[in-house]
């Protein structure tokens, strides 16, 4: 590649990334989110204490604010840690170290976490602004800096559900901000990409009303849509930002030709990030819309129909875009070598530019779509039974074995990971046999079959009945703690990753080089010990049955779904260690048969004491219920009791079995080998 071609790509980059073309974003936001306001009417008086307009709008205008910044600021934050090439080795050790290293990040690098700590900023302040806003609007206030105002808004922050998650969301931004500003490790960023993505949780959890129904579907479902549309706009508003980064430092000619390759580079990597945030938010899109509109008609007669064909539109505009973007214009890039206005580099930021404008104009017809009240369609609890107001749901009918399996409660969370599992599985076993080589059918079969395991223990019966009953929660957490990690490890996911996954010569660290660098970590060394994670996980079971954690996981949606994700996390890591699968981890027999033996052990004093107790655990949940149910709660704790030996004595007897068939087979080896040397 010439210098003349790198300049003019630099040339281009510089036409389409200067202040008054970015800035065009916002506009095109705003513009549309005052349009779609007028006419569904959201800033129009609707209260008989009307805070004004300054809350009616500012509320509209800060909650765009925030869902861009908030997208830009983790995204831009993600880059740094995984998209971004760097020179040389990042800076480690304490802040002092770090600013003297600062030289050795790449200028992408620098302006990647630069951008991020600015977009910080602004997520911290617009969400301070609409938990403000969001106050003035319930209490029907003018924002004021009066004493009643003030008494007023502490007692929102702390009592009231919506003033509690926004405050959350507050301090989730300040965290993440001010770890930007002294973190230049990628492992630290990292993380702090992961707290931002966090604060996806309490947005959702009061972005539907909890005695409306179907309050599981529409929350799972909202907390993928944000988090597929934080990865697709947020991705694309940063490369936006990283242009213009480039215009303003100028770089001398000596360094464009690099900082080009790099752009490229991250283009194609962008794309990738972006097809799986486009899924995501599609699909969760088209399960928020069916739970909130039940009849077509309603598309074209409700103000919430309109604007979700608007929003729904221009969605299916920018997808058409990407897919260009990723098909033909992106794999044009490498080696082009011509300045012409029509050439592929121009094309590249003009359809970014364009992508932008619209992400932009949809962000604020969501924001608007957000506050506008869906048909009425999503009936509230009058006539409440007791398990409707406990867990969301009416009591599901008697069960039956064939209930066990056809009956159906999506959780899409779950759902989404599981399919997820499934197709990188099933996309890397392809990939593995297009090169030429086999991958065993036992253990792609073992994968389906867990994540099969997956979906049914957390949206199928397991899931339905173990709101309602003891026995059935049990059995849901012994499939998700030893059935399903047994069957997923058995697959052998990890060398299927490191023999399919592309690695990266760059600096950066793709998917590859973090499986290397978690799975040769000392500290996983040691939690995959069967004795630790063995331990822990009958601990960690005993102690969930007796605190507060098990009422947190049945009240509570995020307590349910921390519950699902801990015992899972915890079941692959002990199976990981049990099995011995791996040189780098196996074990010696009797340190895992030892490590079985004592979790046996811990799970059989656990179940002694729930079958033989005489209280119900939680009787202000499972003793109401059974009552509608009209069955004994006592009696069920003892089936649930009787439950937690049949998996661990399974496990123990299934690897049992498997160390002793495996040593007749070593003896027969030897003495195979014995025999032709003599």
């Amino acid at each position: 590649m010439s210098d003349a071609s790198n300049h003019s790509k630099h040339s281009k980059l510089r036409n389409f990334a200067r202040p008054w073309i970015v800035s065009a974003v916002p506009l095109a936001g705003l513009l549309a989110l005052v349009t779609a306001g007028v006419s569904t009417g959201v800033g129009e008086s609707t209260q008989l204490s009307d805070p004004g307009a300054a809350t009616r709008w500012g509320l509209s205008i800060a909650r765009f604010v925030h869902y861009s910044a908030m997208a830009t600021a983790v995204s831009a934050a993600l880059f740094a840690a995984a998209i971004l090439p760097m020179r040389g080795k990042l800076a480690t050790g304490s802040f002092s170290q770090q600013v003297r290293e600062e030289d050795e990040l790449s200028p992408l690098m620098k302006s990647a976490l630069l951008i991020s700590g600015i977009a910080g900023l602004v997520w911290t302040g617009a969400a301070l602004a609409v938990l403000v806003y969001s106050y003035s609007l319930i209490a029907g206030e003018p924002l004021s800096a009066s004493r009643e105002f003030s008494r007023g808004f502490f007692n929102y922050v702390q009592s009231v559900e919506t003033g509690q998650a926004w405050i959350a969301v507050v301090a989730i931004s300040a965290t993440f901000t001010t770890g930007l500003f002294g973190f230049r490790s990628r492992k630290g960023v990292l993380l702090l990409v992961l707290l931002g993505l966090s604060a996806i949780i309490p947005i959702a959890l009061v972005g539907h009303s909890a005695s409306a129904e179907n309050h599981t579907e529409a929350v799972t479902s909202l907390v993928l849509h944000i988090l597929g549309l934080t990865l697709w706009v947020g991705g694309l508003f940063v490369l936006l930002l990283l242009g213009l980064a480039q215009w303003v430092q100028k770089p001398p000619r000596s360094r464009r030709s690099e900082t080009c390759r790099e752009l490229d580079l991250v283009v194609g990597r962008y794309s990738r990030v972006a097809s799986v945030g486009l899924a995501l938010t599609v699909a969760s899109g088209v399960i928020n819309g069916m739970l909130r509109i039940r009849n077509v008609s309603e598309l074209l007669t409700s103000e919430y129909g309109v604007m979700l064909l608007v929003k729904t539109g221009a969605t299916v505009l920018l997808a058409g875009i990407g897919f260009v973007l990723r098909q033909w214009v992106i794999p044009q890039i490498r080696g082009a070598d011509d300045d012409s206005k029509h050439g592929p580099v121009t094309r590249l930021w003009r359809l970014i530019w364009v992508e932008a404008l619209l992400m932009g104009a949809i962000i604020g017809v969501s924001t608007v779509l957000a506050r506008t009240a869906p048909p009425s369609n999503e009936q509230e609890y009058l006539d409440a039974t007791p398990a409707l107001i406990l867990t969301g749901y009416e009591m599901p009918p008697d069960p039956e074995l064939t209930l066990w399996a056809i009956l159906w409660r999506p959780d899409w969370l779950w759902t989404a990971v599981a399919i997820t599992m499934a197709i990188w599985y099933l996309r890397s076993m392809w990939r593995l046999e297009g090169a030429g080589e086999k991958w065993p059918l036992s253990r792609s079969a073992s994968w389906v079959l867990g994540v099969v395991l997956l979906v049914w223990a957390t949206s199928g019966a397991p899931a339905v009945y173990g709101k309602v009953l003891f026995s059935a929660h049990i059995l849901q957490l012994m499939v998700i703690t030893f059935l399903i990690p047994v069957l997923l490890v058995f697959a052998d996911p990890i060398t299927l990753a490191r023999r399919t996954a592309r690695g990266r010569e760059d600096g950066t660290r793709g998917p590859k080089e973090w499986l290397s660098q978690i799975f040769t970590s000392r500290v996983f060394s040691f939690l995959a010990h069967p004795l630790v994670s063995g331990i822990y996980l009958g601990v960690s079971s005993v102690l969930f049955s007796f605190t507060p954690a098990f009422r947190f996981s049945l009240e509570y949606l995020l307590g349910n779904g921390l519950m699902i994700a801990h015992f899972l996390t915890v079941g692959l890591i002990f199976s990981y260690g049990i099995t011995g699968a791996y040189a780098r981890h196996a074990r010696g027999t009797p340190s895992r048969l030892f490590a079985l033996v004592l979790l046996l052990a811990l799970f059989a004093v656990l179940a002694t004491v729930l079958s033989a107790s005489s209280q119900v655990l939680e009787p202000e949940w499972f003793g109401v219920l059974a009552q509608e149910l009209q069955i004994s709660a006592l009696a069920d704790q003892q089936v649930g009791g009787k439950t937690l030996w049949v998996l661990p004595v399974a496990l123990l007897a299934y690897f049992t079995v498997r160390e002793v068939l495996h040593r007749i087979g070593v003896r027969a080896q030897l003495e195979r080998s014995e025999n032709e040397q003599a």
